[in-house]
């Protein structure tokens, strides 16, 4: 798949999720104070400098998404889980199709990578390892 053809989440795809998570509806979750940060999170993985993408890649972009989702906690509760889930529609929209559930391996990933302790390159290992596409 060729990047122009790439979906990418829009704000508005985040708070959907989010407000899914939370109870809420999306335009309550859209006026939240720390909004912003997940806004800035999710143009990260489309980075350019010169034309040139920073990351390329799907895997890598995910992995950035998610990365940035998760450790700038946009949200009162529910980061984690929106990280996760904004993720996984993200691969699933660029042809990637994620393994069967497996809760403490996935869970267990977005915690370290929410508490810092799991490198950019930890990461893209995991989702190779959990998708196919």
């Amino acid at each position: 798949m060729t990047e122009s053809a790439r979906w990418t989440p829009t704000l508005d795809d985040y708070a959907d999720i989010a407000a899914f998570l939370l109870g809420a509806d999306a335009s309550t979750v859209l006026r939240l104070p720390r909004i912003d940060l997940a806004e800035s999170a999710l143009h990260a993985p489309f980075a350019e400098f010169g034309g040139v993408a920073a990351y390329p890649d799907v895997v890598d972009q995910a992995a950035v998404l998610l990365i940035h989702l998760a450790k700038n906690h946009p949200l009162p509760d529910g980061n984690k889980r929106a990280a996760f889930l904004i993720t996984a529609r993200f691969l699933d929209a660029n042809g990637y199709t994620w393994s069967a559930p497996d809760v403490e391996t996935d869970a267990g990933m977005v915690e370290r990578v929410a508490s810092g302790n799991a490198s950019h390159d930890d990461v893209v290992a995991w989702i190779r390892s959990r998708t196919s596409g």
